[in-house]
């Protein structure tokens, strides 16, 4: 998965523009020596996250600790409440440390795509990276649980908080993300269908559309059902539905939004939550080794299970918000019977089930994860 070429070219344009790679303004000589990369592990012992971390002046003096530049990749444009929550918390780091941590986000994909963020950030192209897991089919199958379709995961606080959960009892979990320093980890607001030809309101409904839809489970799903999965960003959806080259998409409200499609065309929304999809805010570890023990504290205080909760919380909102705006675009919503998601779990159960053996080894059962899974979310409904 290497993009080395992509790589080489991203560092020269990053180079051009003095924003690479964490490093600033060296860290002086006479500064705390870096931390060491402990564990994989996300966030403090004791999180504040968003804007309730201690304040970086008061009684501490950073000015011998250096300056840090660093740079961010985000597929979201700057408009979105993604982009703008951000931009919010890259505003908080660089307060609490009195400027001396700079986060210059680069947004719409324009340092890295959305497939490629991951490793871009792993190979040191840019410094964090936020990532759609499901652009990586099977490199984070644990994390991805929650993708699994019309198995109970639709709202994304509580999808946040199994996930920590998870993330804390299985050190399998913790494996998936050791590639870099994980600072967050959440669910989206839950995916839904959306097409142009009619309600998505059964199975039969979804017959032979073309449909952008995320890796994994849902797209076997699609397939089952007689669709035609198609997977791309979405920054290239809006064209892919004014010019037919889609018929419809899974996706989640914000996103419909963010992107304008509800603009694209009139299409049919079923509002029904099948999964929640799964982002994290990573760091590349040799800039976060690089980084003085009281810079990488702030940045942990403001991250971790609460920074991630916030992060779901504003996403979740956001949607709610989408809804209204689809809606008001001239856009129908479709409100399904029990009976008729009945039908879609029915197909989902065994789709889901060879997932599961496919995720199974001698060491590890999936099925046993995914139970486990269920047990927690069902404590945060």
């Amino acid at each position: 998965m290497k993009k080395v070429l992509s790589v080489i070219l991203v560092l020269v344009l990053v180079a051009a523009l003095c924003a690479c790679g964490g490093s600033g303004t060296q860290t002086p000589a006479n500064s705390p020596a870096s931390s060491p990369a402990s564990s994989p592990a996300a966030g403090g012992d004791a999180p504040a996250g968003g804007g309730d971390a201690p304040a970086g002046g008061g009684d501490a003096n950073f000015d011998d600790l250096g300056d840090y530049s660093l740079t961010m990749s985000i597929h979201d444009p700057s408009t979105s409440n993604n982009g703008k929550f951000y931009q919010a918390w890259a505003d908080k780091v660089n307060e609490l440390t009195d400027g001396h941590v700079e986060i210059t986000i680069f947004f719409s994909g324009a340092l890295a795509s959305s497939s490629d963020v991951a490793d871009m950030v792993e190979e040191g192209g840019c410094d964090l990276g936020w990532v759609f897991t499901t652009f990586y089919p099977d490199r984070f199958p644990l994390s991805d649980i929650t993708s699994f379709p019309f198995t109970g995961f639709g709202d994304p606080v509580p999808t946040t908080e199994t996930l920590w959960d998870l993330y804390e009892e299985y050190p399998e979990l913790q494996e998936e993300w050791s590639d870099f320093k994980l600072l967050n980890l959440y669910g989206n607001p839950g995916n839904i269908f959306a097409s142009t030809k009619g309600p998505v309101d059964s199975p039969e409904a979804v017959k032979n559309q073309v449909m952008r839809t995320p890796t994994g489970p849902m797209t076997d799903l699609m397939n089952t059902m007689g669709g035609s999965p198609t997977v791309m960003g979405p920054n290239d959806m809006f064209d892919s539905i004014q010019k037919n080259v889609i018929s419809g998409f899974v996706f989640e409200p914000a996103g419909v939004t963010n992107f304008s499609l509800q603009e694209a065309a009139k299409m049919y929304y079923t509002n029904y939550a099948m999964y929640d999809a799964v982002f994290a805010l990573v760091m590349n570890w040799d800039t976060w080794n690089s980084l003085p023990a009281e810079f990488q504290q702030i940045i942990s205080d403001t991250t971790g299970r609460e920074g991630s909760l916030a992060a779901a919380k504003d996403f979740g909102d956001a949607a709610e918000v989408s809804k209204k705006t689809i809606e008001d675009a001239g856009n129908t919503w479709v409100e399904l019977t029990d009976d008729q998601i009945a039908a879609f779990q029915s197909i989902a159960e065994g789709v889901n089930a060879k997932w599961m053996e496919k995720y199974t080894t001698a060491d590890f059962d999936y099925a046993a994860y995914a139970a486990r899974a269920a047990e927690i979310l069902a404590q945060y409904k």
